[in-house]
């Protein structure tokens, strides 16, 4: 009689077991759908906003090999040291970041530079890196295009040699296809933004 009963019992509460294991793998499916329909939003996100688009396209201006004429100030108030150098402008994977590298003389020694140019999409606006070999720290930039579209505009904030802020302003300005400036500005505290470099690159 009681392995009758249990018997019994357990083929009352089999339909109810079978229902919970039921209900337990829809959940689980569900929540597999669910997660993959997240990684699925968060991948075309991602794919969206790196993938290259008509900002970028300013890039194609500076891709070649360049002659440069440099004149620096120290001072705005006295003649500008010049000198020449060479450059070379390539676009990065498959139209992301633009490399310009730069080589030259600075107080008659080489001088030699590199400069990665982004638009980032996330943030909607240009950003720049810059390193050279009279330095150990990255200097960074950001800005926007002018509304002709010719020239970027860049601003930062960094160190100069003594180590006190200073308020940097540079513009990179198409002429042609064959011929671009860039500029540098500076202004410390206590002072007028002065021009303190400007490049002029011509096709080689």
């Amino acid at each position: 009689m009681l392995f009758e009963s249990v018997f019994a019992a357990l083929s009352l509460l089999a339909p109810a077991l079978v229902g919970l294991a039921t209900a337990a793998k829809q959940a689980v499916a569900e929540k597999n759908e669910k997660a993959m329909e997240a990684h699925k939003k968060m991948m075309e996100a991602h794919k969206k906003i790196g993938t290259p688009g008509a900002k970028h396209e300013f890039f194609k201006n500076f891709v070649g090999d360049w002659k440069v004429t440099t004149k620096t100030w120290m001072d705005p108030n006295e003649e500008p040291m010049v000198s020449e150098g060479t450059s070379s402008g390539q676009i990065l994977y498959g139209g992301r970041y633009l490399e310009l590298t730069y080589r030259g003389q600075m107080m008659g020694e080489v001088f030699e530079g590199k400069q990665i140019v982004a638009y980032d999409n996330r943030e909607q606006k240009y950003v720049g890196l810059w390193i050279d070999s009279a330095s150990t720290a990255f200097q960074l930039t950001e800005g926007e295009l002018d509304k002709a579209g010719k020239t970027l505009i860049e601003h930062a904030a960094w160190l100069d040699p003594m180590g006190k802020k200073m308020k940097v302003r540079d513009q990179i300005r198409v002429i042609s296809p064959t011929e671009f400036t860039f500029e540098m500005y500076v202004a410390k505290k206590g002072s007028k933004e002065f021009k303190t470099l400007e490049n002029h690159y011509y096709k080689a």
